[in-house]
């Protein structure tokens, strides 16, 4: 798991909290990874009954760091802002 991702587990209820109070929990790459493998985790290892999702600090999460910037939730990047070439066949 991430360690921006924590994950406690009791009574059948898993309480998987994110934890970047830097960044106020905003997402990026390595925490939906940590949520990704905390659900692995669950689903196949534990006898879970339900999953509840939450962050650390006072904020869930507030933004997602897509390419090295900051959005707000439903806000796409910008193609010359992440690092990526288009292929041939994309417009410019």
């Amino acid at each position: 798991m991430s360690e921006g991702v924590l994950v406690d587990c009791n009574d059948e209820v898993a309480h998987v909290r994110l934890n970047r109070p830097e960044k106020k929990n905003a997402l990026n790459t390595a925490m939906f990874d940590g949520i990704l493998s905390a659900a692995d985790h669950i689903r196949n290892d534990l006898p879970m009954r339900a999953v509840v999702l939450s962050g650390e600090w006072g904020s869930f999460s507030g933004e997602t760091i897509s390419g090295g910037k900051a959005r707000r939730p439903g806000e796409s990047a910008k193609p010359d802002e992440l690092n990526h070439e288009p292929s041939k066949d994309e417009p410019p």
